[in-house]
């Protein structure tokens, strides 16, 4: 019996072809590790899209691979649960079409019991009865296998799993995702004892276990010492850690990820939820990061002072689990709209009277460009089309200019930081942008910088030399290169795949005057050549009509000699009998 087996549970694609439960005659998988790795977790959102995109063709290639077509398969497996919802969807869909469209029956798998089962496979002569401990991202239990469809739990996490509990603190660490293979090699060798952190046992129940306090526990232990700014000692971890850097800036994915574990909107309400503090521009993006604006701070410290109550992270999180409860028909919808608007109707007409006349000042979100009519540091400005800097000094001064976005890498002249700016060409009127120093613009002559270029910097340096790495502009991926002549890496400019220029002396001056010479006599050549061919044709097209019309002519000619001899003969006939 052959089975197709899908897998979209969490951060992996899979699709295997098994043979009778234990012979895998393929296995295809799409990992996205690398994908969810710069914002530490999974994302489920990210996942589906994924799963959405790589399932189909796994799906055929783990058939090719196994060396069979669509019509030797002989049923569809697929994971239903537990996952991330969205993740599953996407597998359980994908393998309800499949068996309906080859018309095979649908085998729908346990999460859980599809990691015991693989026992099986990778141990051919293993038979129930026996204790599994099964430790994934998501799930640590201990299972009493007393054949192969019973089973029974015998203890399990109260709280966090095991996974969840390493990748969070390898998080905070900065030492990659997944966490438990960096942390098991770095602990390799390691004092146990070096530090206090609770155990995972639960009191009173043997085979339970508790990752939540452990969690906490290390969480704090690192927090603490950077405050106090003490560095760990932490010879088992790398030594790239910084443990007194701010945390790094939400982007789109990762306020997901932070919403979704506060317990704070539904998947329906994720996305709306980032697009709103965007056009209302309490937030910008800056590449991929989030940064709160004044316009933002202002709003949240109103809403603290004002509604201190539904500024809260717990009550929206309450405020979505009463919702649940009304949709599931748990609890009543009145009541839960009385319990929150009374209060917040009194909040609502307090703050109203209180600010009635007030007049709230956004104050200016200061950049480090400088004016170069007057001098000023430019200001960003919200119009119609966006931010931009402005000079403070209007209407004296009307300066504007568009927003410049920092690039990763230092300028490979002076050191500064490189910036990303746009222009507007006078000649096409069509905007373009470039790179170049901090400095190019700077008041400070001995500062000045003349750095530019039309290439993109990028967060790779050169392994020889350690300076900034550059790519050539436009989609897709291109290979970064240095542009330093010193190194050993250097890439010249003509072999950075950039159009050839014509350089002077090229051509010698005789040849290009003959070929201007040769240019107007081809032309004529052709344009006679074209004249002629029309004339032949215009001549043919004549004879053709001539000798239509003297063919309709003819056969118009004859068939009136016909009827003139009809005529006459009718009244010959005619004659004769009145005679």
């Amino acid at each position: 019996m052959n089975i197709l087996a899908i897998e979209s549970s969490c951060d992996e694609t899979a699709a295997a072809v098994v043979r009778d439960g234990r012979t895998v005659l393929s296995n295809c998988i799409a990992s996205q590790i690398e994908m969810h790795t710069i914002y530490g977790g999974v994302v489920p959102e990210i996942a589906s899209r994924k799963h959405v995109e790589a399932v189909t063709g796994l799906a055929d290639q783990a058939v090719d691979q196994a060396g069979l077509t669509k019509r030797d398969l002989d049923a569809v497996a697929v994971t239903y649960g537990p996952g991330l919802i969205g993740a599953v969807l996407v597998g359980v869909n994908f393998a309800k079409g499949a068996a309906m469209a080859l018309d095979l029956p649908l085998i729908p798998v346990h999460h859980v019991r599809g990691h015991i089962a693989a026992n099986y496979i990778t141990h051919p002569d293993l038979k129930p009865p026996f204790v599994c401990l099964c430790v994934s991202g998501g799930t640590t239990l201990v299972v009493d296998v007393r054949s192969y469809t019973e089973m029974e739990v015998l203890g399990g996490t109260r709280d966090d799993a095991a996974g969840e509990c390493f990748d969070k603190v390898a998080r905070v660490l900065g030492i990659g995702y997944p966490g438990g293979g960096p942390m098991d090699r770095l602990a390799d060798g390691g004092d146990d004892s070096r530090y206090e952190l609770p155990r995972a046992h639960v009191s009173g129940h043997e085979l339970d276990m508790s990752f939540s306090g452990l969690k906490t526990a290390s969480l704090n232990l690192i927090h603490n010492a950077e405050q106090k700014g003490e560095t760990l000692d932490l010879r088992d971890f790398s030594k790239d850690q910084h443990f007194t850097q701010p945390p790094a800036h939400y982007t789109d994915a990762s306020l997901i990820r932070a919403m979704e574990e506060q317990g704070i909107g539904r998947p329906s309400t994720y996305a709306p939820t980032v697009s709103t503090i965007l056009d209302r521009e309490y937030v910008v993006k800056e590449g991929k990061y989030l940064h709160i604006t004044n316009l933002g701070r202002v709003v949240t410290a109103l809403m603290k002072e004002r509604f201190s109550d539904i500024a809260d992270l717990k009550f929206t999180a309450n405020m979505e689990q009463k919702l649940d409860a009304v949709e599931e028909g748990r609890q009543p919808w009145r009541e839960v709209l009385r319990d929150f608007y009374g209060e917040f109707d009194q909040d609502l007409k307090q703050a109203e009277k209180d600010l009635e006349g007030v007049r709230i000042k956004v104050p200016d979100e200061v950049s480090e460009e400088i004016c170069p009519e007057c001098g000023r540091n430019l200001v960003v400005k919200s119009g119609r089309f966006g931010r931009f800097l402005a000079c403070p000094g209007y209407p004296e001064c009307n300066f504007t200019m568009p927003l410049v976005v920092e690039m990763p890498g230092r300028c490979p002249k002076c050191g500064g930081r490189l910036l990303k700016r746009t222009g507007t060409s006078k000649k096409t009127n069509k905007q373009y942008t470039y790179y170049c120093c901090e400095h190019l613009n700077s008041k400070d002559e001995a500062a000045k910088c003349d750095f530019m270029t039309w290439d993109v910097p990028v967060k790779d340096d050169c392994p020889v030399c350690g300076q900034t790495m550059f790519k050539k502009s436009g989609r897709g991926f291109k290979r970064p290169f240095c542009i330093n002549p010193a190194c050993s890496n250097f890439l010249p400019e003509e072999k950075r795949g950039y159009p050839k220029k014509k350089t002077e002396g090229e051509a010698p001056a005789a040849e290009t005057a003959e070929t201007e010479e040769k240019a107007p006599a081809k032309k004529t050549v052709k344009s006679t050549a074209k004249k002629t061919t029309a004339t032949k044709k215009t001549a043919a097209k004549s004879t053709e009509k001539k000798t239509a019309a003297a063919k309709t002519t003819g056969t118009k000619t004859t068939t009136a000699k016909k009827a003139t001899v009809k005529k006459t003969t009718s009244k010959k006939t005619a004659e004769n009998q009145a005679e």
